[in-house]
């Protein structure tokens, strides 16, 4: 079965797709080498995006389609296309009512979970860093920041939302209609140069206790029956004190799925067909099975205006693609890179998280080494 994945990125969710063998086309901004190399996928152009989605998916042959980050801003866009093929994921109505952060705050303060105060303005708060100035149409953690003395009143929509500190940690869950499904939980990596919570990386799968791993099933159990969520969707929280504090809240495939399918060698996104789909066979774990892992993933960013180099060949055998890639995202040949801009994702793995972080480390030191040499 063909499906069609739509978003700023699909190189993830398209691997995911031919792990829960199906025939992912994507339609992405950057029609990656290693995305084009697995799958017809076709670039949009930034001037299109996202308005140009809904025709240019007219144009791909008929079939389910879902939607990565971050399309959930765009719940108009999102009815658009689902009029003309099946959405294997949350509609506009759902989007609507859950990427409000008032509306699923209150819903889990009702439940009696913990969650960060939120105010829609300012007005009598301190401006000692303990609150956090947000987008309200977040995507990656962009234009996150502390409130501070000097912070002026941003020109796009926002709220406040209570800092807490604690891990930043990220829940995977699959919305059914008559229970859901925990996942797994991954480690978030944030931050570079004038981006302090930007989403740069996630490492997991994060070893967490019975008692946090029931708490945060807790935590996954009242969003999905608050706001209808079916499918896989994310909550980005902080663990403090053994208790889950949600800080996001992702209607969707998100960036740590590729994560724990590669970790466990389970099809996530065969789960996540099974819920729009009820005929469709489960695929549940890779041919041959192998042992429990921790894998992460790391995007590298330009230290100065570069090009990437050429590297070897970008598809893993037919039959394998749970392999772990050493590289994602491979740009194609040719493109220049200014200074910040992302280039590529690394990946590693190792028994232990700390094992994992540190080897992620020292290749992104030896990749910007390399980068600023040729540069």
């Amino acid at each position: 079965m063909d499906l069609l994945i739509l978003g700023a990125s699909a190189r993830a969710a398209a691997y995911s797709a031919r792990r829960a063998q199906l025939r992912p086309r994507a339609i992405d901004l950057f029609a990656d080498a290693d995305l084009t190399a697995l799958c017809p996928a076709r670039q949009i152009a930034p001037e299109d995006y996202p308005h140009r989605l809904a025709d240019l998916a007219l144009e791909s042959p008929p079939g389910p389609w879902l939607y990565t980050g971050a399309l959930e801003n765009q719940p108009d866009l999102i009815d658009r296309i689902a009029t003309n093929r099946p959405l294997w994921g949350n509609d506009g109505t759902v989007l609507r009512a859950v990427r409000d952060p008032f509306a699923w705050s209150a819903a889990l303060r009702q439940a009696g979970l913990p969650c960060p105060s939120v105010r829609s303005s300012a007005t009598g708060l301190p401006r000692d860093g303990s609150w956090l100035v947000k987008p309200i149409a977040s995507a990656g953690g962009m234009r996150i920041h502390r409130l501070v003395a000097e912070t002026m009143q941003p020109d796009w929509p926002c709220f406040y939302q209570e800092r807490i500190d604690g891990l930043t940690l990220s829940a995977l869950f699959i919305g059914r209609p008559d229970e859901t499904l925990f996942a797994g939980v991954t480690g978030q990596l944030l931050g570079y140069p004038k981006a302090d919570y930007a989403y740069v990386g996630s490492v997991g799968p994060w070893p967490i206790t019975p008692v946090e791993a029931s708490r945060i099933r807790a935590l996954g159990d009242v969003l999905a029956r608050s706001f209808g969520l079916r499918g896989l969707f994310g909550v980005d929280f902080i663990l403090a004190d053994g208790h889950p504090w949600p800080v996001e809240i992702n209607p969707r495939y998100t960036a740590s799925v590729e994560v724990l399918e590669l970790a466990l060698g389970d099809s996530l996104l065969s789960a996540h067909r099974a819920v729009f789909d009820p005929t469709a066979l489960a695929i549940r774990s890779t041919p041959t099975p192998r042992p429990r892992r921790t894998v992460g993933k790391l995007i590298l960013f330009a230290p100065a205006e570069c090009h990437f180099p050429r590297t070897s060949r970008c598809r893993p055998a037919d039959n394998d693609v749970f392999t772990i890639p050493t590289l994602g995202d491979r740009p194609q040949p040719g493109i220049r890179f200014e200074p910040g801009e992302p280039i590529v994702t690394l990946f590693e793995h190792a028994d232990q998280v700390e094992t994992c972080l540190a080897r992620l480390k020292r290749r992104q030191a030896r990749w910007e080494q390399r980068l600023t040499t040729k540069s």
